[in-house]
Parts: C-alpha cells; structure tokens; sequence
C-alpha cells in the first residue's frame, strides 16, 4: 500500500476518533467533571423541581458518590427520593418508588421530622412488602426511640427477607439485649461477626452492658 495513502488512512481515523471523543464530552453535563458532588446534587435538585426526574437521578446518584461542601446527604437524598417516586408515576424504567419512599424517610429521619419518616417507611413497606430495608430502616427507627419490641418485630422481619445485611443484625441484638434476651442477642453478635460487621466489639460491649444492668436491676 502506497506510504501516503496508509498514513492518510492513520490520521483519518486518529482524527475521526479525537472527534468522536470530542462529541462524547460535548454531551456529558458539566457537574461530571467536578471533583465533589455540589454541581452534581444542586444540578439533580433543580431538575426535581422541573419535573425532570431521569436527569435528576442521574445527577444525584453521582452526587451521593462524591463528597460535598455545602449540600447536606439530607437534601440529596430527599431529592432522590422524589425523583424516583416520579419516574415510577410517569412509567420512566423499572419501578424504585419503594426506594424513593426510603430514602424520603431517611431524610426525614436526618431532619428529626420522626412522623414523616414513619409515613414514608410504611408507603415503602406497603410498595414493595419485600424490600427488606424498609422494615431495616423502621426499625432502626424504633430502636432509637426505645420502642424496643417493635423495632425487633421489624429487624426480624428485615433479616427473614436479607439475612446478609450485619448492620440489622446489630439492631437486633441490641433490641433483643435491651428486652432481656441476651442468648438471643448473643447469636446476633455472632452473626454480625462472621458477616464483618466493622464495629463487632462496640456492639459487645453494649450487650454486655445491658446484661449488667439487667442483673442489677434484679
């Protein structure tokens, strides 16, 4: 092949992929460039508040991998929330309304509006009856209230559903520790354990401290 035309055919295609990268880049939004998730969470709240609930998605799921500055985890994930309640209700891709009504009820959670986290946990129970982490998050809830035989009915419900997940494992042994069920709590610890729960000895030494109690309190 004739030097010339093998070297044309080189630059063509160098030339041809530089402009077709050039495109890709044109295309991407602006935020995907910035190191933290600012752009990224204030550019998917404004597009919640238009209606756009794909593009909002898109920019907030980045947002959520990234650190932030100055927009609070509360404000994204309210924002989430809201735009996967309206990608359900206007049919955009596979249904997340469960996931929407939970990451609502954890922001509501973050901004201690107790009620509205109840209301958006339950809408996520009642979405999709076998999300686990809606009956997780309520009863992480309860416990934290000290409404202890209710969050273990919910942790109980959220294990049958995920037995993987050592963070609800650890709910639950401290709502079993906290109603005197230590041998019950015990097996949790274990569980929470051996599925690498990182704060395996912080949560022993607050069974151990409830059974102390316990034992004084007799």
């Amino acid at each position: 092949m004739n030097r010339r035309i093998l070297i044309g055919i080189v630059v063509g295609g160098v030339s041809l992929f530089m402009l077709v990268r050039a495109l890709q880049h044109a295309r991407r939004p602006a935020w995907e460039s910035h190191i933290t998730g600012d752009a990224a969470a204030r550019a998917g709240i404004a597009a919640v508040e238009k209606g756009e609930h794909a593009e909002a998605a898109r920019a907030l799921e980045f947002a959520l991998r990234k650190p932030r500055l100055e927009v609070a985890d509360a404000d994204v994930y309210q924002a989430l929330g809201k735009a996967y309640v309206g990608m359900d209700r206007t049919g955009t891709g596979e249904s997340r309304l469960h996931e929407g009504f939970v990451l609502q009820g954890l922001a509501h959670r973050m901004r201690g509006d107790v009620g509205k986290a109840e209301a958006a946990y339950a809408a996520a129970e009642r979405a999709r009856p076998d999300y686990a982490l809606a009956y997780e998050s309520l009863g992480a809830l309860r416990l934290a209230q000290g409404r202890h035989q209710e969050a273990i009915v919910q942790l109980e419900r959220a294990i049958a559903l995920d037995p993987a997940k050592a963070i609800t494992r650890s709910n639950l042994a401290l709502a079993y520790a906290s109603v005197g069920r230590f041998a019950e709590a015990d097996v949790q610890v274990q569980q929470a354990e051996h599925l690498g729960y990182p704060k395996v000895e912080r949560l022993r030494s607050l069974v151990k401290d409830r059974r102390a109690r316990s034992a004084v309190e007799r």
